[in-house]
C-alpha cells in the first residue's frame, strides 16, 4: 500500500533562524520550492520561510546578510509520516502556506508535500484502493452464496479458485484442489480442451 512517503519530495537541506535573506534564496532556487523548512539546532522544525516573505523582504529593500529569524512563520502545522489518509486530507485542506512538511516521530523534516499536486494524487490514489477493496469484498461474498459452481484456472490449466459451492458439490477436499490440473478434478468435463476451442461442446 503507498504511504505519504511515495509523494513526499525528500528534504535534504534547511533554514535555520541565523541564516541569511541571501541564503534563503539560494536555497529557494536550488529546490524550487515555495516554502522552506526552518530547524533549531536539533534538527527539529521550529517554522517556515516562505516566498510571499521573501518578496516582502525584496520589496522594503532589506539587505542580503539580514537573518531570517524575524520573519520566520512559527504557528505551522506538521504531518506526521505515519498519517493516516483521512487525517492528512483534513490538515491539507486547513493549510495556510499550500505546503505540508513531513516530520518524523523526533520532530525532523523529512519531506514535503506540495498541496496542489501530490496531496491530490495520494488522496485519490487511496480512494481508488477503497474502491477496489469494497468491490472485492462484495465479488467475494456473491461468490460465496453462488449457488453456481465458480472455477478459475491459469494459463497452464492449474486451478487457482474452486467457490464453496463447487467444493461441496463434489465432495473434494479444498486443501487438496489448490493449484491442481482442473481435468484431474473434473475429466469428464474437458474444460481444458473447451477453452482451447473458445466454447463448450
Amino acid at each position: 500500500m503507498e504511504t505519504i512517503k511515495d509523494f513526499m519530495t525528500p528534504i535534504q537541506e534547511y533554514l535555520q533562524p541565523d541564516q541569511t535573506f541571501h541564503e534563503a534564496i539560494f536555497l529557494m532556487n536550488k529546490y524550487r520550492l515555495n516554502t522552506l523548512p526552518v530547524v533549531d539546532a536539533g534538527e527539529k522544525l521550529i517554522g517556515v520561510f516562505t516566498r510571499s516573505v521573501l518578496y516582502q523582504m525584496l520589496l522594503t529593500n532589506k539587505k542580503m546578510d539580514t537573518q531570517i529569524a524575524p520573519f520566520i512563520k512559527e504557528d505551522i502545522g506538521t504531518i506526521s509520516e505515519n498519517i493516516s489518509v483521512e487525517k492528512l486530507e483534513e490538515q491539507i485542506a486547513v493549510s495556510e502556506v499550500g505546503t505540508g512538511f513531513v516530520v518524523n516521530r523526533v520532530g525532523k523534516p523529512i519531506g514535503v508535500i506540495d498541496k496542489a499536486d501530490a496531496v491530490k494524487s495520494f488522496l485519490q490514489k487511496n480512494q481508488l484502493l477503497k474502491e477496489q477493496l469494497k468491490w472485492k469484498s462484495l465479488l467475494q461474498t456473491v461468490i460465496d452464496n453462488s449457488y453456481d459452481g465458480l472455477v478459475m484456472i491459469n494459463e497452464s490449466g492449474n486451478t487457482i479458485f474452486l467457490s464453496p459451492s463447487l467444493v461441496e458439490l463434489f465432495d473434494l477436499n479444498e486443501k487438496e484442489v489448490e493449484n491442481v490440473p482442473i481435468e484431474s478434478l473434473f475429466p469428464h468435463f474437458e474444460l481444458t480442451k473447451s477453452l482451447k476451442l473458445g466454447s463448450l461442446k
